[in-house]
């Protein structure tokens, strides 16, 4: 019984190597790669650089994923300590913790949780910074728009195809008991490189209920949703789904 992974390029050998060392037979392809947007970082740097303290207070800037946290970790050094700083969930939030600052994160990890921080509820005039990559849900920077935020949505990097794609091993369609994806792209993109029939009957877990319903737009309906995008909640979902 053999668990096809698919990961972010970056993030697969990790991911892969957790996943064995828990007793989970993984093979890990990389469907898309991360690009970061250098014009764009360093033009967020010098914004958040440049605040004083007076003008800290007054900005909230909220992570969308790892990849932001990473991206802003390996190039701002000194974050300014007075910004309101959010994750959309608890990977994030650890990703961000080289900055050495308080991080606020929602019950739910998604944006739905981050619209109802009480944090965000009266924002009028101040300045929402959405570090993410290019593309997503626009339903954050839609509503705190609408609660009357001055938001600016910086595109630190893009999600590209991987030619070829990435793997970590050998493997056969037949030799797979179940696939994992963590995002909408990496479902597009699996369902534009593999058989269709072969993927609809395979059992596929996803990280949330928007990807659940973007599956079923393909004609997967063998979805199983995890309590998140972490490895540890990844590697739970795929245990779960063995055992019965």
């Amino acid at each position: 019984m053999t668990t096809l992974l698919l990961r972010p390029k970056e993030k697969l050998q990790a991911s892969v190597r957790f996943m064995q060392q828990a007793g989970i037979q993984t093979v890990g392809v990389g469907l898309i790669e991360i690009e970061r947007n250098q014009p764009e970082i360093d033009k967020f740097k010098q914004q958040i650089s440049n605040l004083c303290v007076a003008q800290q207070k007054d900005v909230h800037c909220i992570f969308v994923s790892t990849h932001a946290a990473d991206t802003i970790v390996d190039h701002v050094f000194n974050w300014p300590q007075g910004v309101h700083t959010y994750a959309v969930g608890p990977s994030t939030a650890r990703h961000l913790g080289p900055l050495g600052i308080a991080i606020e994160t929602p019950n739910e990890s998604n944006s739905e949780g981050l619209l109802a921080l009480k944090s965000l509820q009266n924002i009028k005039d101040k300045t929402v910074f959405i570090l993410k990559g290019v593309g997503g849900r626009p339903l954050v920077p839609t509503e705190l728009t609408a609660r009357g935020a001055i938001v600016r949505e910086i595109d630190l990097y893009q999600r590209l195809r991987c030619s070829p794609t990435v793997e970590t091993q050998q493997w056969q369609p037949h030799e797979i008991t179940c696939a994992v994806a963590t995002s909408g792209e990496i479902i597009q993109a699996a369902w534009d490189e593999y058989d269709h029939s072969w993927l609809k009957s395979l059992p596929l877990i996803v990280v949330s209920r928007r990807l659940v319903d973007f599956a079923a737009k393909l004609g997967l309906n063998n979805v199983i949703q995890s309590a998140g995008a972490s490895d540890a909640q990844l590697k739970d979902a795929i245990n779960d789904f063995l055992e019965h």
